[in-house]
C-alpha cells in the first residue's frame, strides 16, 4: 500500500523513479543538440594504433558524433531503454549500447523482471525507495555496463543525460564525438526529441533497378546500388486525406513533370503530389497518384514506366515496387489496439509476448524468395526475416499458427512481407502463405487468414 503522508520530501522514501514509456509510433527518433544545432549519428570508426609493426589500422566499434545536418538515415535514429534504478540506456538504430566515453557496444542481456505488466514486472510500475534501497532485487546480470547507464533530466523542455559519476553527455571535440564531459548543464549538454518519419529505397519490378534522382530531377528505375543521396526517400504521412508526401533528401517534393513525367522538383509541399500505396499479393506495392488531396481511388492514376525505366503518369499498367525501409533497420512493435510491446517472455524462452512496457528490439534483414537472408542492402529482395538481438535468433510459425523467435539460422526462420499503412503502423504476413501477424483478444501472437483490411496494424 501506498501512504502519502509527508508534506515535504525528508528521506528517500518520497523519492521515486518515473518509468517514461515511448509515446504511440515513436520509439525511434532523432535527437538533436540544442548548442550545436546538429543531429546525433552512428559513425565507424577505425583504430588510432596501428601496432609496432606497422599493421593498417583496424576496424573497431561505432562511436557516435553529434554532426549531422539533417536526420537522414538509419543511423540518425535512437531509441531508449528503462533500467530499475531510475536509469535508461541509449541505443543506436543496430540496437548497440552508447557508453559514457562515446562508443557503441553491444549487450544481449535478457531480464527477468523488467519488461512485462503483469504481476512480476516492475518496470510497469513507478517505484519508490525504501531504505535507500532499489524497490526490488533484480538481476543484475540482466544490466548493461554501468557505463551504458544514465539518468534523463529535464531543463527548460530539454533533456539532459548524466552518468553515474554526474557527468552530462555532449558532443566534444573536432569530431563532436557525444561522451560525458561536464558535471555542468549548458546548451551542449541539452537535447531535443524529434519524430523521424519512415524513409525508404524503391525497386522496380520489371528490371530490379533502383529509383533515383542521380541524373537530375527526373525519378527513373535505373541504379543498381543504394546510396542515402539519391536512391532514399522520406515519406510524410497526410493523415487528413491517408496519402504521402514523397520528398528527396535534399528537400524536394514528388510533382508532376511534363509530357506525364515524375519529378523531384517542388519545394512546397502544397504543390506536391499525393500518392497511395496499394499492396500486391506478391510482397510488392503500387502506386496511385494525384494532385488533388481529396481524390478518391477511382479518379486517381498510376505511377507507370517507359522502356527507359523513367517514372510517368498513367491508367494501366502499373510499376510494382519492392520498398525497403531504409532508416528503420530495427523494429519496436506494439499492437494499436494493445498498450504492450512484443518482446520474449522470459530468460531463455523463445516465446513472444505483447505486454513488454520496453521492447525488445527486432532486426530486420532482407532477403530473397529463393535464398536466406543477404546483409548486402543492393541485393534483389522480395521479403526479410525478423531477427531479435536479446537472443539471437529469427522468428518463425510454430504450433497452431503460434510465433515463436526459437530459428537459429535464416534457413529455418519464417519470411514476412511488410506492409506499410499509415505513418506509424504497418501490417505484416507470411510471405509463403499470405496469413497476417494478429494478436488475439487472448495477447497472443499468431498468423491468421483474415482479410487485409482486418489485419492487425503495429505500430514500429
Amino acid at each position: 500500500m501506498t501512504c502519502c503522508v509527508a508534506k515535504q520530501p525528508q528521506s528517500r522514501a518520497e523519492l521515486w523513479h518515473v518509468h517514461l514509456v515511448p509515446a504511440r509510433g515513436a520509439t525511434m527518433f532523432a535527437l538533436k543538440s540544442v548548442g550545436r544545432k546538429r543531429y546525433a549519428r552512428t559513425q565507424a570508426v577505425e583504430s588510432s594504433q596501428n601496432g609496432t609493426n606497422n599493421k593498417p589500422s583496424e576496424p573497431v566499434e561505432e562511436q557516435v558524433q553529434v554532426d549531422a545536418t539533417t536526420p537522414w538515415g538509419s543511423e540518425t535514429l535512437f531509441q531508449f531503454k528503462y533500467y530499475e534504478s531510475g536509469r535508461y540506456a541509449l541505443l543506436t538504430s543496430t540496437c548497440k549500447y552508447l557508453t559514457s566515453e562515446g562508443n557503441c557496444i553491444e549487450f544481449k542481456g535478457i531480464s527477468s523482471t523488467n519488461g512485462s505488466n503483469g504481476s512480476n514486472g516492475v518496470a510497469a510500475k513507478i517505484a519508490g525507495f525504501t531504505n535507500g534501497s532499489s524497490p526490488a532485487a533484480s538481476n543484475t546480470s540482466a544490466l548493461p555496463p554501468a557505463e551504458c547507464l544514465f539518468t534523463i533530466e529535464y531543463h527548460g523542455g530539454f533533456i539532459a543525460f548524466r552518468d553515474i559519476n554526474g557527468r552530462y553527455l555532449a558532443g566534444t571535440g573536432r569530431s563532436s564525438v557525444l561522451r560525458t564531459r561536464s558535471n555542468n548543464v549548458s546548451r551542449d549538454e541539452l537535447f531535443t526529441f524529434e519524430e523521424a518519419p519512415i524513409q525508404i529505397a524503391l525497386r522496380a519490378g520489371f528490371n530490379n533497378k533502383w529509383v533515383s534522382v542521380k541524373q537530375g530531377v527526373d525519378l527513373s528505375a535505373n541504379q543498381n546500388e543504394i546510396t542515402t543521396q539519391f536512391e532514399t526517400f522520406q515519406l510524410q504521412y497526410d493523415k487528413g486525406n491517408d496519402t504521402w508526401h514523397i520528398l528527396t533528401k535534399d528537400g524536394n517534393y514528388w510533382a508532376l513533370g511534363a509530357a506525364s513525367t515524375i519529378q523531384a522538383s517542388s519545394r512546397d509541399e502544397k504543390s506536391g503530389l499525393h500518392f497511395k500505396l496499394k499492396w500486391n499479393d506478391d510482397g510488392t506495392c503500387s502506386i496511385l497518384l494525384s494532385s488533388d488531396p481529396g481524390a478518391s481511388e477511382d479518379d486517381m492514376k498510376w505511377i507507370c514506366n517507359r522502356k527507359s525505366g523513367q517514372l510517368c503518369i498513367g491508367t494501366s499498367d502499373p510499376v510494382k515496387f519492392y520498398l525497403m525501409f531504409r532508416n528503420r533497420t530495427s523494429l519496436n512493435l506494439r499492437s494499436i489496439s494493445a498498450s504492450g510491446f512484443i518482446g520474449l517472455k522470459g530468460p531463455g524462452s523463445g516465446k513472444l509476448e505483447s505486454s513488454k512496457t520496453s521492447p525488445d528490439s527486432i532486426k530486420v534483414e532482407y532477403c530473397s524468395a529463393e535464398g536466406v537472408g543477404d546483409s548486402d542492402d543492393d541485393a534483389p529482395f522480395s521479403c526479410c526475416f525478423f531477427k531479435m538481438p536479446v537472443n539471437n535468433k529469427y522468428w518463425s510459425i510454430v504450433d497452431a499458427g503460434s510465433v515463436a523467435c526459437d530459428s537459429s539460422s535464416p534457413t529455418c526462420a519464417q519470411r514476412w512481407v511488410m506492409e506499410l499503412r499509415t505513418g506509424s503502423c504497418i501490417a505484416i504476413r507470411a510471405y509463403e502463405t499470405g496469413s497476417y501477424l494478429t494478436l488475439t483478444g487472448q495477447g497472443a501472437i499468431q498468423v491468421s487468414n483474415v482479410a487485409s483490411k482486418d489485419a492487425t496494424l503495429w505500430e514500429f
